[in-house]
This record gives structure tokens, sequence and C-alpha cells, in this order.
């Protein structure tokens, strides 16, 4: 029987790359999404190309017990192997401007719904015969305490903590680790000339695309005895220049 992936927040850019890669390399698909719409539809169809099990969940990361309701067929499917924690939400958040219902919407999805995930995940992880892997999509924002991104940033260091925390839990039988992109896909409130600007002041002065965090997902997945880390994967943007 083939394992299962889990990747939250697949219906576009890093999710969806994530999603169709784990799809390629032979994983039945759990894809989740806030919202059922055209174009995680045309992802699960794409992805039905072959043989693979492709299954879309929708689930608000905000209620918890959407969380738990999506991970109702998942329990029941059984064979669960990767859990990818990749929905999050990016958004300016000044520590002295934000309100409290910000500071709530940015920790709830980028942190708690991420435990939530894997609380979820790890009853079905734990009856697998194989070891399980859950990776955290973290950021490198977590190692530079950006000032206009103050909640999100501490939602992401949160989430390092939690990523050891979950791997001294849940040890021996599942593996957690993150994964902290830095410059991979531009978002739609940045400008091209803001966006040239930030990748100048990497040590690689390049931008990286979602192949590279791909790579360290595999890299987690075909290694066996890491547990409890993080993988940096930003051309040394936490260093720059």
């Amino acid at each position: 029987m083939r394992p299962s992936a889990f990747v939250t927040g697949a219906t576009n850019r890093l999710g969806r790359a994530i999603a169709t890669h784990l799809a390629d390399r032979g994983f039945n698909i759990w894809l989740h999404c806030h919202d059922r719409n055209d174009e995680i539809i045309h992802l699960q169809q794409q992805l039905q190309a072959g043989d693979n099990f492709v299954e879309i969940l929708e689930a608000d990361l905000l209620q918890p017990g959407q969380i738990m309701q999506a991970f109702v067929k998942v329990k029941a499917e059984g064979n669960l192997a990767l859990l990818v924690n990749n929905a999050a939400i990016f958004q300016k958040s000044r520590l002295d401007q934000a309100d409290v219902d910000t500071w709530d919407t940015l920790m709830n999805v980028n942190l708690r719904a991420a435990w939530l995930c894997a609380k979820e995940a790890a009853i079905v992880m734990q009856s697998r015969e194989d070891r399980s892997l859950i990776v955290n999509i973290a950021d490198s924002a977590a190692y530079q305490h950006w000032t206009e991104y103050g909640i999100y940033g501490l939602s992401k260091s949160a989430l390092l903590e939690l990523t050891v925390l979950l791997a001294k839990t849940f040890a021996p039988k599942i593996r957690v680790n993150s994964v902290s992109p830095g410059l991979i896909l531009k978002d739609e409130n940045t400008s091209v000339a803001s966006w040239d600007t930030l990748i100048q002041k990497t040590l690689l002065q390049s931008p990286g695309s979602p192949n590279d965090i791909i790579g360290a997902i595999d890299y987690l997945w075909d290694n066996p005895f890491i547990t409890g880390v993080d993988i940096p994967v930003d051309g040394g943007y936490r260093w720059k220049k």
C-alpha cells in the first residue's frame, strides 16, 4: 500500500509544488485547502492523471474543530506517512501597531494549526509499521527579528521551538523537522524593485525556487536519522549584507 502525504495550504504557490512533487514520488495525496475551488479541483485532476489517490480536504485553520474533522478520513485511510505543515498567513504586523485580532490570526494559523495537524497526524502515524515524518515550513524570518513583520516572525520562531518539542514528544516512531525558506516566491504585495533589492542582500544574490524547498523535504524523507532540526533554505538571507 502506498504511503500517503498530507499537505496544508496546497492550493497554490509552494504548497501546490510540494503536493505535485510528492504525487510524482508515488505518495497518495491529501490536498488541504480553506475552500474547495476550481484551482484545487484542477490540481486534484492533474495529480490523478496517474493511478494516485488524491483527495481534497477543506478546513479553516482558525477553527480547531474543522482541522480535526479534516483528519477523520485520513485516520480511516490509516497510512499517513508524511505531513507537511505548509499553510501560513504572511502580513505586516508591527508590534507597536498590530491589534489583538492580527496576533490571534497569525499565531493560530501559523503555529496552533501546525500543532493540531501534527497531533492528529501522529495518531495515524504511531500505528504504522514504518517510521513517519512531519515537516513544518517555517521561514528565514524566524532568525531575523523583522520589525515590520513582528508577529509573523514570532509565529515562525515559535514554530521552530514547536518542531523540537514535537520531535521529542513523538520519538522514536515519528520524526519532526522544519525547513525555513528565504526568498523563494515573490508575494503580490512586493514590488519587483523591492524584490530585487532584497535579493541583492542575500549572500548568494539570487532567489530560490520551490525546487530548493522540495529538495530539502526529499532530503529529510530519505534520511531516517534526522529529527528535531531546521534546515534554512534561504541563500544566506538570514545573514544578509
